[in-house]
């Protein structure tokens, strides 16, 4: 198992609930589930409230793939409202606005 699949199998459900409400905000349709996108950006906000996301040398923030135990190229492709991808970015500052990775932060 790797550690993302740990992380949500510890997950309470009283947790998992309300990280489902917060994600009803910005999903168009009832969700009963968390869907791939979603919980990739939970468990990227894990990894900022575990000091794991930092600032790179470039100025983009970023995490050491092989400790976090997913890629940052997971995040390139997760819907965020900037029409700009600054390559190298992987979007995380862009998702950590938009999805509300603070209120995230405060739920886990």
């Amino acid at each position: 198992m790797n550690k993302k699949e740990a992380f949500f199998k510890n997950l309470s459900k009283e947790k998992m609930e309300k990280l489902q409400s917060h994600f009803r905000l910005f999903l168009d349709k009832k969700t009963e589930d968390l869907d791939a996108d979603a919980r990739s950006i939970v468990y990227l906000a894990w990894l900022w409230k575990n000091g794991l996301v930092t600032k790179g040398q470039n100025g983009f923030y970023e995490f050491d793939e092989h400790t976090a135990g997913v890629s940052l190229s997971d995040y390139e492709d997760i819907n965020f409202a900037e029409t700009t991808y600054m390559p190298g970015s992987y979007n995380l500052e862009s998702l950590y606005i938009q999805y509300n990775l603070e209120r995230i932060i405060a739920i886990l």
